[in-house]
């Protein structure tokens, strides 16, 4: 499961990459766990508008009581009406979820490390999701398909990335309709780091905490 998001950058970057108008002053973490706020594009009257979304869907949407760690992501098959896991799929709106790449963990000798996947020639990337309106929050989920090319040596599974010629068919469908192409196998990298798992420090850093009394690997 992909649980793990980076997004840097300014928001005026980020919507002009997206031919998109903020809802306003948005801020977010450059880094994004399930539960936290990811910038979403949505469909609106003239262009697309970006704006906040909380990284997993409330349990109310699913039939059935699904772990917090499981409501950030689906599959083809949950917005099928009946057949998924949620409780009305035609009730979402679909959205893109904005990400500059996401991570995987990778066991490196004592410690869990970060490896990044992205796509080589996108700054950001446009995750098929949906999205829950609520009166108070809105809420979102991204779709996820079987991993290929070197993404699979990191994962079973990867985000639903949609290359710019499918944003607008996305955005415009119902949750029932075809699912629009993606991208090639080819056009992802796998890049491992020395960033842990959890804090985001480097292995040195952790070590050194280490030494000076803090909590080792």
């Amino acid at each position: 499961m992909t649980k793990l998001i980076r997004c840097r950058g300014a928001l005026s970057e980020i919507a002009n990459h997206f031919s998109a108008t903020p809802s306003g002053a948005l801020r977010w973490t450059p880094t994004i766990w399930p539960g936290e706020d990811v910038l979403v594009a949505t469909n609106a009257p003239g262009s697309p508008q970006i704006k906040l979304a909380r990284w997993w869907l409330p349990a109310s949407c699913f039939i059935s009581a699904e772990p917090a760690d499981r409501r950030s992501n689906l599959f083809a098959r949950d917005l099928v009406p009946g057949a998924g896991r949620l409780l009305d799929a035609d009730s979402f709106v679909r959205c893109l979820i904005i990400v500059e790449d996401v991570a995987y963990p990778t066991r490196d000798r004592d410690a869990v490390t970060r490896t990044w996947v992205g796509a080589w020639d996108e700054p950001y990337l446009a995750w098929a999701g949906v999205c829950a309106p609520s009166a108070s929050k809105l809420h979102c989920a991204g779709l996820l398909v079987p991993a290929t090319g070197l993404v699979a040596q990191a994962a079973a599974n990867m985000p639903y990335f949609l290359p710019r010629a499918s944003w607008a068919s996305w955005l415009a469908g119902d949750p029932g309709q075809a699912m629009p192409a993606h991208f090639e196998e080819q056009a992802y990298y796998l890049e491992p780091s020395d960033e842990d798992w959890s804090s985001g420090r480097t292995l040195d850093e952790l070590r050194e905490k280490g030494r000076d009394g803090g909590l080792a690997l």
